[in-house]
């Protein structure tokens, strides 16, 4: 929704699923996040320790973080701070979520016919680490393309 209503265009390609939400799951999601064409600039993960994976898929591949792409993580966990680059991640609130997760569960309890549904959890802060860069127009495309405006 923030996408459109920014006028960013959205496809299926934009988002990719893991199992769970491992370093492993980062590692093999990295993958196919990095080796998309056109390649993104900016990923944007749902765990630390996923965005981690990628980062390390990222290293693999030549990508240098943040100047070729930007990560960001969520959760505020201790590998962010450990990570190099040190990630950018979203403070979690473990607390609010388990108040979400506890009242869906026992609306469902209560009335199993209730669709199920998504509850948006609101980021009130970001941790800035070295894994995001916001202006790029100045740098190059990628590692083997040198254009300039």
């Amino acid at each position: 929704k923030a996408m459109n209503e920014a006028g960013v265009p959205v496809s299926e390609n934009c988002f990719f699923e893991t199992s769970n939400i491992t370093y492993d799951d980062g590692i093999e999601v990295g993958y196919r996040v990095l080796c998309a064409s056109p390649r993104f600039s900016a990923i944007y993960t749902g765990c630390d320790g996923v965005a981690v994976g990628i980062m390390s898929v990222a290293e693999k591949l030549g990508l240098n973080v943040p100047r070729d792409v930007s990560i960001i993580g969520c959760g505020g966990l201790p590998v962010s701070i450990t990570a190099h680059p040190r990630l950018t991640t979203t403070a979690s609130k473990p607390w609010e979520c388990a108040e979400v997760a506890a009242a869906k569960l026992l609306a469902r309890i209560a009335d199993p016919s209730l669709p199920k549904s998504v509850e948006v959890v609101r980021i009130t802060q970001i941790d800035f680490g070295q894994s995001t860069m916001v202006y790029r127009d100045k740098l190059p495309i990628n590692n083997h393309q040198e254009k300039f405006p």
